[in-house]
């Protein structure tokens, strides 16, 4: 007994819950040749004995100093003909959000939001290579992608005489979008952003718009057939602007529809895999996979495209059932002769 009382007192009662530490860059940087700014998110993972929400506050837990960002574009033709490196400089010229979605405060450092910019002008044809050097780690990190080179919608059509329709006169109709496959991208959303005016009794107006995003699009093409479809439902669009779009407290409140734009986003490969594999999970096992496609630390490095079509009108069907619809006649839109429905 004597024996055992000995070994049990000398046993440690502390429990090592820390790994040992290991440096982690963490890298977040998509290309789009339409900005004209493009930043990169780099930091690095932290772990010590303190709160992790008290550490978290602390710039320098997750903050990199003094190292090397450049991005190079690159021709892979054969032989690997290398451009002039592009210098990335650090920033804080974008603030960072102090409340989260939910409303509840952020959890990292809002006073100093460190990324890294440029303001190259990208070209469609290159490769792009991120080179991420860190000398007190002795270490480079790396990636590389392609740019997404344009994008072909055929419908809606920039042709202004024609105008976009969800009513013909008895029942609703649905919008098509249309347009062609890119060869390196599998990912695509489309939006339209109704634009319209308030003119106020006093009066005053303003400009206002309304988005009404459509579900991603995961294209698989196992036949050869290279157009993309998206709908935009007639019923839909006019509850959708019912339920975005309050009475308000001025009952002399006249609207104008003045147009609707289409927005395509498409995501490179890389991208379209980081989305989905991160996305809600369909099944009992809520576990997520790990993508990354960064050498020496992980995240992710892609691209993605965007076009709008701008401006277009709606039919005159269209905007009568706007003004006088079962859905919208109390938001006292102007039909297509200028006239509010009573």
């Amino acid at each position: 007994m004597l024996v055992l009382l000995a070994v049990f007192a000398s046993c440690s009662t502390d429990l090592p819950i820390n790994a040992s530490w290991k440096d982690i860059t963490l890298v977040y940087f998509i290309l789009n040749q339409n900005d004209s700014v493009h930043y990169a998110k780099i930091n690095k993972v932290f772990l010590g004995d303190e709160n992790a929400y008290i550490m978290a506050k602390i710039p320098d837990s997750s903050n990199y100093k003094n190292i090397n960002v450049q991005l190079i574009p690159f021709t892979l033709n054969g032989d690997t003909t290398w451009d002039t490196p592009v210098q990335m400089l650090p920033t804080y010229e974008v603030p960072k959000d102090t409340v989260r979605l939910s409303g509840e405060p952020a959890i990292f450092s809002s006073d100093s939001n460190l990324l890294y910019k440029t303001t190259a002008v990208l070209k469609a044809d290159k490769l792009y290579k991120l080179l991420i050097n860190i000398p007190a780690k002795h270490k480079t990190v790396s990636s590389t992608t392609d740019l997404i080179n344009g994008l072909d919608v055929s419908k809606p059509s920039t042709v202004p005489e024609q105008k976009i329709g969800f009513y013909d006169g008895t029942n609703f109709t649905d919008y098509k979008t249309q347009w062609k496959a890119v060869g390196n991208a599998s990912l695509y959303g489309v939006s339209l952003r109704f634009h319209y005016t308030e003119k106020y009794s006093n009066g005053t107006s303003t400009d206002k718009f309304i988005d009404w995003v459509r579900p991603n699009i995961e294209y698989v093409d196992p036949e050869g057939l290279d157009n993309i479809v998206a709908v935009f439902p007639g019923d839909e669009f006019y509850s959708y602007i019912n339920s975005m779009i309050q009475d308000g407290n001025d009952p002399g409140i006249k609207r104008i529809c003045n147009s609707v734009d289409f927005i395509f986003v498409v995501a490179g490969d890389a991208l379209s895999t980081y989305i989905d594999v991160n996305g809600p999970s369909n099944s009992v096992v809520q576990e997520h996979p790990n993508f990354t496609n960064i050498n020496d630390g992980i995240g992710i490095f892609s691209s993605r495209y965007n076009k709008t079509i701008a401006g277009k009108q709606l039919t005159d069907l269209s905007l009568d059932e706007l003004s006088k619809g079962t859905y919208t006649k109390h938001l006292r839109f102007e039909d297509h002769n200028g006239h509010i429905n009573p």
